[in-house]
């Protein structure tokens, strides 16, 4: 608020008492200020505590949907690479290694599952080709992050597997899926596609799928 000094009026003592009635009336004028009411406060108060809680579900979710994708990504990509050391006819990569000996042949790399588990394991698969025998090494055992589990292991829509072996043979493309580990006693699956589902809780499951005839990996919602 703008406020007008007093004019001089050759009187000292009123120009005086002017000025003190001028000050204290700028003093008390800069007192005034508007103030929210309580309801106005507590409106306030609850739009701040939806919009953080909004916020923080919306977090939350995101934070959950990204591991189960994540997951799938990390399936998706290690399947790639066991088939390409098949395609090459990698048999060494430490810490898996075929024995050494001159019947020793590169029978293939594999991925084995378990339904529920919320690990696999990558595997270097060796053949003795004097008498057959197979020696089934690990590379290297993953773990899934926090809460996300193997939910399906599927061949068949709606069969659900216990377990399965997906192998990539040497200087080949596809793909073999097997009831258990690769050696004695496994057998081959008639079937063309495997489907992976991952899941958490709160989240939306993510699906690897893989192809035997052409060998195709893909990751989907």
């Amino acid at each position: 608020m703008d406020v007008k000094l007093p004019k001089k009026t050759g009187n000292k003592k009123q120009e005086t008492r002017n000025r003190n009635l001028s000050f204290k009336f700028r003093v008390y004028s800069f007192k005034f200020r508007a103030a929210f009411t309580l309801i106005e406060l507590l409106i306030v108060i609850t739009l701040f505590g939806l919009s953080t809680s909004l916020i923080t579900a919306s977090y939350l979710t995101f934070e959950r949907n990204n591991r189960v994708k994540q997951a799938s990504l990390t399936l998706k990509n290690d399947l790639r690479l066991i088939q390409n050391y098949a395609l090459t006819g990698n048999k060494n990569s430490p810490p898996a290694t075929c024995p050494i000996g001159d019947n020793i042949r590169l029978n293939g790399w594999y991925i084995y599952l378990v339904g529920g588990a919320n690990n696999y394991q990558v595997k270097l698969s060796c053949i003795d080709i004097s008498n057959g025998n197979i020696s089934n090494i690990t590379n290297k055992t993953v773990t899934l992050p926090r809460d996300v589990t193997i939910e399906k292991v599927e061949l068949t829509l709606g069969v659900l597997e216990p377990q399965l072996a997906v192998m990539f043979e040497p200087l080949t493309n596809q793909a073999k899926f097997y009831n258990i580990e690769p050696g004695s006693g496994a057998t081959v699956s008639s079937q063309d596609l495997l489907t992976l589902t991952f899941s958490r809780s709160g989240a939306n499951p993510y699906k690897v799928k893989v192809r035997a005839s052409s060998g195709q990996v893909n990751e989907e919602k």
